[in-house]
């Protein structure tokens, strides 16, 4: 999956329908591209915590070549330090 553009609270209903589809077809790697991201704010955090709440534990989750703004937020949101890091890899 790939997330391009501004990740805001104006994507939050699409972002919404993404997880649903996500969690409907289990698959054992989730890669999620975030190289086009221009803009993420608490959108794209909100996404990545119900995300890791749907997916079963043994899901992979790779969060693919994330842009300096992305990169940003999964930093100041401590991401890259936290139990998150458990669950994601950032790549």
């Amino acid at each position: 999956m790939s997330l391009v553009g501004d990740v805001d609270t104006a994507a939050t209903r699409l972002l919404s329908d993404a997880v649903d589809w996500l969690a409907d077809d289990r698959a054992p790697v989730v890669l999620i591209d975030l190289a086009a991201v221009t803009y993420a704010g608490s959108a794209l955090l909100n996404f990545l915590v119900r995300l890791f709440q749907v997916m079963p534990a043994d899901t992979e989750v790779i969060l693919w070549r994330p842009s300096p703004r992305a990169n940003f937020v999964l930093r100041t949101a401590t991401m890259r330090r936290s139990d998150m890091c458990a669950m994601a890899r950032i790549s």
